[in-house]
């Protein structure tokens, strides 16, 4: 047999379900609490602070939460439940008012809303809700004349004429004369315009008080024609499915209709005039398919407004390139069955939606091509079939970082898609998951930060992570200053308060949390991944230190009781109270396929192979574990946790650049899977890998 070496240069493909001997350089069998990137590697994914304690699990049950973003340093998020928004700063935490929050075209549950915002004004809208008509114009008909110039050469004042014109209703318009001049008013005794109880409500934002105001805003009514020449919007009557601004336009999606206000008017949905056709006037198409059609979601593009229903997809567009009431066309790009449940989004060029399946979800990305070119389209969830499981109702983007993420309100896990490109050429494409600390409402993200609502403990609390290390507190930093990492800590957070107690001798040292605790299946404080580290906030550098606590109890400290985690045996009590900070561990886990000699891109299958050993690469990386599942096991067995001596001062961040672990294997390739796993809140970062071993080609003849 030949010794033998090979490597492979990265694990940035993140999971294939192919089998393993068909999965390319780069795939992974499974990749939990990772993120991808082309200088750090496969690293652990950041953790995520905790904000604000939100209110009991029950109070915020099935609530639509939103995001409303100001800029990227100031960010608020909310929640609509029981006819009522609430909004919190993401920032601080705190609550912020919200005037006159409360309103019953609220009623509904979080599938039941869209919002739409543009700068400090949102609109939200209730899909349940039907919409519908009020009131009635004023006035009486003094008369009728053929043409403007039968009208009255010495009318009254208030004198109201029909003006027919033709045989055909679609050119009578309507006149009041009002000292010196006829103008053109609506018919008296039609409908006068829009319900506002039945509305998508206004949210605005105060600069002034920093304030919020929720409220039906002034929709305009009908001024001119009649139900022929200036007909009452197509969504009366029918429910609204989306809301979106797009060119100075405020636009509905109902049925198989699209709407646009007119020009600058966000609150006019009514033409100016029966007597000519404005190109600011509002827009009310259509949409003729020879199957059902039922819009849900809409994309705006430079090319036009990407439109979705359940099996068909179109274009609206203008040659011209600025839609108009005259100008504007829709054809039919695509026949996809997708989730109605999940709103598509753009990440760059490409617009990512869903299909729906039985057991699981499908994802698909389409970049909408213009000139009647025809829409260019990819499978991108195929490589993972059957991995995203269905029960996800959200679908959001980071064109900033090119991900897309998946979520939903059961599930505490995020699935996650990220492509990096470099011109045109893609350099990976990388699915992984995240767990986080308890079933995700929401997950969002802005620039550089994921903001997330999740349940626990009972209680729905708000929590916000940054992608790339920040000067937030509780950075680390290595003694030589090359490694700023943060923590891989959720709900990371200052200690409240600190009490030591000594009982027969034994430290107590209580360190008060701000959050209720995770409960196990027994619903009691979870000890599990509990930890308290130190760090100096003032330096922004950290020991690295962490404890692990004993018991997770209630204490009473000053006359306050908290959650407290007890650390017991040490004396902590020469710390201050700013260098504690409390959370709680994850664990990264890559599951990594078996391994085959290649000859290039050939894998060759039938040889027989025995692993030596094999060496991994890694950056910016603490401790890490490895576990062994032979062939014939159902559970991996571990090996042990790694921090490689005299690679860090004492005292100081077990944390470095550059590592090589060395893992002895002597097995043959076909009989066992690795793990690569970490638990503890340090970072790790997985470069490359490269195997020694014994190769024979067995005598087959290679072709």
């Amino acid at each position: 047999m030949a010794a033998v070496t090979q490597s492979t240069p990265d694990f940035l493909k993140g999971v294939s379900r192919k089998s393993d001997q068909d999965k390319e350089l780069g795939h992974v069998s499974d990749a939990v609490n990772v993120y991808p990137d082309m200088t750090f590697g496969m690293s652990k994914r950041p953790g995520v602070s905790f904000v604000a304690d939100l209110g009991t699990e029950a109070a915020y049950n099935n609530a639509f939460w939103f995001k409303f973003e100001r800029s990227a340093s100031e960010i608020y998020f909310g929640a609509i439940v029981s006819n009522t928004v609430t909004i919190w700063n993401l920032n601080t935490g705190a609550t912020v008012t919200v005037n006159n929050p409360t309103n019953a075209y609220l009623s509904g549950t979080r599938n039941e809303f869209s919002v739409a915002q543009r700068k400090d004004q949102m609109i939200i809208c209730n899909k349940t809700k039907v919409t519908g008509s009020t009131g009635s114009t004023v006035g009486s008909l003094t008369g009728s004349v053929t043409a403007a110039g039968e009208l009255p050469t010495s009318p009254t004042v208030n004198d109201t004429y029909h003006v027919t014109n033709t045989f055909i209703a679609e050119d009578d318009y309507y006149v009041i004369y009002q000292g010196g001049a006829w103008q053109e008013i609506v018919k008296p005794g039609i409908v006068l315009g829009l319900d506002p109880a039945t509305m998508p409500l206004e949210l605005n934002y105060n600069t002034v008080t920093g304030t919020f105001f929720l409220g039906s805003p002034s929709y305009v009514n009908r001024l001119a024609g009649d139900d022929n020449t200036n007909p009452l919007p197509s969504f009366v009557g029918s429910a609204i499915n989306e809301v979106f601004f797009y060119n100075n336009r405020l636009g509905f999606l109902s049925g198989d209709n699209i709407i646009l206000s007119r020009v600058r008017e966000v609150f006019n949905f009514f033409r100016e005039s029966a007597l000519t056709l404005s190109e600011a006037d509002v827009i009310d198409l259509l949409i003729t398919s020879q199957k059902p059609v039922d819009l849900f979601a809409v994309i705006p593009q430079q090319q036009g407004l990407v439109l979705f229903s359940r099996s068909e997809q179109f274009l609206m567009y203008a040659d011209e390139g600025v839609l108009t009431p005259s100008k504007s066309t829709i054809r039919t790009i695509s026949n996809f069955e997708m989730d109605v449940g999940i709103d598509p989004v753009q990440i760059g060029r490409q617009v990512v939606f869903t299909g729906s399946a039985p057991t699981y979800t499908r994802v698909f990305s389409m970049n909408v091509q213009g000139d009647q070119s025809n829409s260019l389209y990819n499978d991108i969830g195929k490589i993972v079939s059957e991995w995203i499981p269905s029960g996800l109702d959200r679908l959001v983007g980071s064109s900033q970082n090119s991900f897309i993420a998946l979520s939903g309100p059961s599930l505490d896990y995020v699935y996650l898609f990220r492509t990096y490109e470099e011109g045109e050429n893609v350099v990976f494409k990388s699915w992984f998951k995240w767990q986080l600390p308890g079933p995700v409402q929401a997950f969002d993200t802005s620039q550089d930060q994921v903001q997330v609502v999740c349940k626990v403990g009972g209680r729905s609390v708000l929590l916000r992570g940054f992608i790339s290390p920040t000067a937030a507190t509780a950075t680390l930093t290595t003694e030589d200053g090359l490694v700023v990492v943060n923590p891989c800590v959720d709900m990371l957070s200052s200690a409240s308060a600190f009490d030591q107690v000594k009982t027969s001798g034994i430290n107590n040292n209580y360190v008060a949390v701000p959050f209720s605790p995770i409960l196990d299946a027994q619903g009691n404080p979870d000890l599990t991944n509990a930890v308290v580290m130190q760090t100096d906030s003032s330096s922004g550098s950290s020991s690295g230190a962490f404890f692990r606590p004993s018991e997770i109890v209630q204490h009473t400290i000053s006359g306050t009781t908290y959650w407290a985690f007890n650390i017991k045996k040490v004396d902590l009590s020469s710390l201050s109270l700013s260098s504690l900070f409390v959370g709680y561990t994850y664990s990264m886990s890559i599951e990594l396929p078996k391994i085959y000699f290649r000859n290039g891109n050939v894998v060759d299958k039938t040889a027989s192979l025995i692993i030596n050993r094999i060496k991994y690469s890694c950056g910016n990386t603490g401790a890490i574990s490895f576990a062994i599942r032979e062939r014939s096991e159902p559970a991996f067995t571990t090996i042990g946790e790694v921090v490689q001596s005299n690679y860090y001062k004492l005292d100081s961040v077990p944390v470095d650049d550059e590592r090589i672990f060395d893992l002895p294997v002597h097995r043959r390739n076909e009989s066992f899977d690795i793990q690569i796993s970490s638990s503890s809140p340090y970072p790790v970062s997985l470069l490359s890998m490269s195997w020694e071993g014994q190769y024979s080609p067995r005598y087959y003849k290679r072709a």
